[in-house]
């Protein structure tokens, strides 16, 4: 992992809805939908009723917008094993226009205060942190941002269901980009171009990502994975990022903080003391992904989560994941304790200690570090992050 260069883009995002719902219906018809799809019954795909009660109790706008890419651009694993295929004669205002439709079935409603011209977004400005595909849940991937360059690391699983991960780099601007995927061995000495990956943002929380590898082409959309309140008062740090350790190159570890501890005016460096005056403490959670090796130098990935309050130094469970791979029929992934993971932030914004005590479970031997120096490769984050 190594530091490329700075990224710089405006966000600009228009919710958009169209149409009466008999429009609507004939749009349908007109764009062949109901050759797999009925309002009431299912048939190759689901009823578009049931669709609609799938996601109505948790419907947003980045919701909208994920269901919309998915009319577009096709997708897989939330129906059953039959895939929906793209659908390239429907444009983007009909594919919004679809989903306002389907969702304004059993009563439900459609918004009625957007802008009925849908806007294609000059330059959006993605969340940085971890993304995911919340009807397959189990992997995902850590998006950040190093000087003008769009950093990605993928954690997913190969044929036999063992973790895996990638890492990919280049320069973006506007609302797309693309990048060499490379696979790293032999503790990180050695790295291989194993395809090509890319991702086409809709907004700042919603992307369309495709991949090909070996001959193997996919995709899915993507959201920001929100998983902590974020705080109108003062957050003391955000760690948010990507970070590796300089004496120890070849591995890696993301770190998604939110929800963070709050001092009451207070600014000062060591949240412990905070010059003097008194802390006023909110529970913060965080997702962190260490990204390591097996005993025959094999990459391998393992994840934690938790709670912590006050001072920033937490200890998580970590935990190796088996599951699908991303062109396999999706299945639950199962989880194996590996071990933990401390890290001490305090007097160190954008680095830490860590020290990590991992046996490799399935996989032989340990991954052991004591009090390691972890330094941000990627640029720091907002202290009032837009969650």
């Amino acid at each position: 992992m190594r530091v490329i260069r700075h990224v710089a883009a405006v966000f600009v995002f228009v919710l958009v809805t169209v149409g009466l719902a008999h429009a609507s219906a004939d749009l349908a018809k007109s764009k062949n939908c109901l050759a797999c799809h009925a309002v009431d019954k299912k048939l190759i795909g689901p009823a578009f009723s049931d669709v609609q009660k799938k996601y109505a109790a948790s419907w947003s706008a980045s919701q909208r917008a994920a269901l919309a890419q998915t009319i577009l651009g096709g997708g897989s694993g939330v129906w059953g094993a039959i895939p929906m295929p793209p659908n390239p004669q429907v444009s983007d205002a009909e594919a919004l226009q679809l989903v306002d439709w389907i969702m304004s079935l059993n009563g439900g409603a459609v918004p009625i205060d957007a802008d009925p011209t849908p806007q294609t977004p000059a330059s959006i400005t993605p969340l940085k942190g971890l993304w995911w595909n919340p009807d397959q849940p189990g992997h995902g991937y850590s998006l950040h941002a190093v000087g003008d360059q769009l950093v990605l690391v993928w954690y997913t699983y190969d044929i036999s269901g063992r973790p895996v991960w990638y890492l990919a780099a280049n320069a973006y601007a506007g609302s797309s980009w693309s990048a060499d995927l490379y696979r790293f061995r032999n503790f990180g000495a050695t790295s291989d171009i194993v395809g090509t990956v890319s991702l086409t943002f809709s907004s700042a929380t919603v992307a369309q990502v495709e991949w090909q590898s070996g001959g193997v082409t996919g995709g899915e959309v993507i959201a920001y994975f929100k998983f902590g309140d974020g705080s109108t008062t003062r957050r003391l740090y955000n760690q948010t990022g990507l970070y590796f350790d300089p004496a120890d190159d070849g591995y890696g570890l993301s770190v998604v903080s939110q929800g963070h501890g709050t001092a009451g005016g207070c600014s000062g460096p060591d949240p412990t003391t905070c010059s003097g005056r008194s802390v006023v403490s909110d529970a913060a959670t965080e997702v962190s992904v260490l990204y390591f090796y097996d005993s025959d130098g094999n990459p391998l990935w393992a994840l934690g989560s938790g709670d912590y309050v006050g001072v920033l130094t937490s200890t998580l469970d970590m935990y190796l994941f088996h599951g699908s791979c991303p062109n396999c029929s999706y299945v639950t992934p199962s989880a194996a304790w590996v071990g933990t993971m401390k890290r001490d932030h305090v007097g160190q914004v954008g680095g830490f200690a860590c020290t990590i005590d991992n046996t490799l479970a399935g996989f032989g031997g340990r991954w052991e570090r004591e009090s390691n120096k972890f330094v941000r490769l990627s640029d720091g984050e907002p202290i009032y992050p837009d969650y």
